[in-house]
């Protein structure tokens, strides 16, 4: 089955068999399953969603100081920025039909180009998707233990050791923090074992009304650059204006992963520095870039995945553990993905397309029993 990984030892068919049915017994009215979620990211609340409207008890469990990931907002003086994902496109009808959705719902809206975005800003997507749940926000989560009984015992960096055990234990966070949270099992670490999260260093600039912003640089000078990837004018994009900082020019900058990867341990202050050069190198000849009054680096050490591991979602039924996420979904699932949206070459969906999708699948997978 798609997103469950095959490589239990021999003797754990009766383990699986009866996993399978605990997790079955959600639509046979018996006690309901207690999962915890780790990441409040789109997989993460997605699968926790999904679980919470079938009758599970979920409380999500999340490192910062809100839901969201890298479909983020930072608010700021000077008005907000999506420092994170500024859009994303979908090749997928399930996915299509749920943006669609949340169109209608007013907190998702697309472009001219097709490319979507939260509205009135990025992290409205994970607010909605999370209100109702239970969430925990600054808990870290550490290694978890597993019980004689086969439930799971949580501890936090910041709290110790939680109150309660959980039946089932999801893991929606980057490959990197995902292995450390899955030692007990070997097909989940087998399936991430080459998954690698790409650093990316973002830069916030602001000029205040009255100071000409210079123009977007040519996207084509962008694309040859060594050091930035993207430039986002986000006071251009849709939405009402903000309550902070009306009339202020706001760019995000993207560095390129390459340059990120290399740049990954200096301090912000440089990381300013080195970006604001590199804009003013795709500017000339014209005239000089005139100085942000505000300039604000922030860096993410697992931006985005080069290389998505095929299934959809990795679902240890035997162990009651699953892990799903943009780090998986780059083969058979987005292959479906691409054939559900017409013809055309099989492309891997985009980052937070298969976040969406790989919560959808673990959610599935588990409620299945697979």
């Amino acid at each position: 089955m798609a997103g469950t990984l095959a490589g239990q030892p021999a003797d754990e068919p009766g383990r699986r068999a009866a996993a399978a049915a605990a997790v079955r017994s959600v639509s046979a009215g018996a006690a309901k399953p207690r999962v915890a979620v780790v990441g409040a990211g789109i997989a993460g609340l997605v699968a926790a969603r999904t679980l919470a409207e079938a009758g599970c008890k979920v409380t999500v469990f999340e490192k910062s100081r809100g839901p969201g990931g890298r479909c983020a907002t930072r608010r700021s003086e000077v008005g907000p920025f999506h420092q994170g994902v500024a859009g994303f496109g979908a090749q997928s009808a399930a996915f299509r039909d749920t943006l669609a959705v949340w169109q209608a719902q007013g907190w998702a809206a697309a472009d001219a180009s097709g490319r979507w975005a939260g509205r009135p800003t990025m992290n409205a997507l994970a607010r909605h998707l999370a209100e109702g749940l239970a969430l925990r926000t600054e808990h870290t989560v550490r290694p978890p233990q597993r019980n004689a009984d086969g439930t799971w015992q949580l501890a936090t960096a910041e709290h110790g050791t939680l109150p309660g055990t959980f039946d089932v234990l999801l893991l929606a966070v980057p490959a990197e923090q995902t292995r450390p949270l899955c030692a007990d099992s070997p097909s989940l670490l087998q399936a991430l074992a080459g998954v690698h999260g790409q650093p990316c260093w973002t830069l916030m600039l602001g000029w205040p009304p009255g100071v000409a912003a210079p123009a977007l640089p040519d996207p084509a000078r962008v694309a040859a650059s060594p050091v930035l990837a993207e430039v986002v004018d986000v006071s251009a994009l849709p939405g009402p204006a903000p309550t902070a900082g009306p009339g202020w020019q706001r760019w995000v900058l993207h560095a390129t992963a390459a340059w990120s990867a290399a740049a990954l341990e200096q301090r912000p202050e440089d990381a300013v520095v080195a970006l604001l050069a590199a804009l003013q190198n795709l500017t000339e000849p014209g005239p000089p870039v005139p100085a942000p009054a505000h300039a604000v680096a922030h860096r993410w050490r697992y931006a985005q995945v080069a290389e998505p591991a095929a299934a959809a979602c990795g679902w240890d039924a035997a162990l009651r553990l699953g892990s799903c996420g943009d780090a998986w979904g780059g083969g058979a699932a987005a292959l479906a993905a691409r054939l559900s949206a017409g013809p055309g070459p099989a492309a891997v969906p985009e980052g937070v397309e298969r976040a969406w999708l790989s919560g959808r699948a673990l959610a599935q997978a588990m409620l299945a029993g697979a």
